[in-house]
């Protein structure tokens, strides 16, 4: 749905902010209590673990918003968002959120066309994922990383729990794909680019 995030009603009451890039937009360690709405820029989600494991779960580009959990359920623990590139964002209120919402029927309709694309997203995502085999879900995750930014910070133990895996089967699969992508110094490295878009775009 098309929304203009720049229409905003005069009587809602927001703040603006340029987030520079790889600063940190809601911090996991502190209670967020408002709606961020993204003008420009990319923004990451990320779930840290309690071994300090870390799994990228979503990517916001422009017109996308995120921090409707802790306003709209009982959450109040945020996720780790995170400014891949500078971000220019709209920050409202929880109070002001909601009046907003009383107030305008297709700001309703955008919320909601945005909180069933993530969860459509999610859903696409695990089913393709359990249709795969160990190689396949070894591909898509570094594929996944790769494109994000954070291949270098990826682990075994984080590849394992997204590949669903023990760790015997990653390092088969990593010594038996080593030609394409490599893993040296505990980083996970690709070597043949061609030949790693084949095989992506093969699935």
């Amino acid at each position: 749905m098309v929304y203009n995030v720049n229409d905003i009603p005069c009587n809602i009451k927001y703040t603006e902010k340029i987030y520079p890039k790889k600063s940190t937009i809601i911090s996991p360690n502190e209670k967020n209590n408002s709606l961020f709405i993204l003008v420009s820029g990319i923004a990451t989600v990320f779930y840290e673990g309690k071994n300090g494991e870390v799994l990228n779960v979503y990517e916001y580009t422009a017109f996308d918003f995120f921090g409707e959990l802790e306003i709209l359920s009982d959450r109040n623990e945020p996720l780790h968002v995170k400014a891949k590139t500078d971000c220019f964002v709209k920050i409202v209120s929880k109070e002001n959120v909601l009046k907003w919402m009383k107030e305008d029927f297709n700001f309703n309709l955008y919320l909601i066309n945005g909180i069933c694309n993530k969860l459509l997203n999610d859903s696409d995502e695990l089913v393709k994922l359990s249709l795969m085999n160990i190689k396949q879900r070894y591909f898509c995750s570094v594929e996944r990383h790769f494109r994000i930014g954070n291949l270098e910070n990826l682990t075994k133990l984080q590849l394992c729990d997204e590949v669903k895996a023990p760790l015997r089967s990653i390092n088969r699969i990593i010594k038996d794909n080593k030609s394409v992508i490599d893993y040296k110094n505990k980083k996970f490295i690709i070597i043949d680019m061609s030949r790693f878009i084949e095989i992506i775009r093969s699935f």
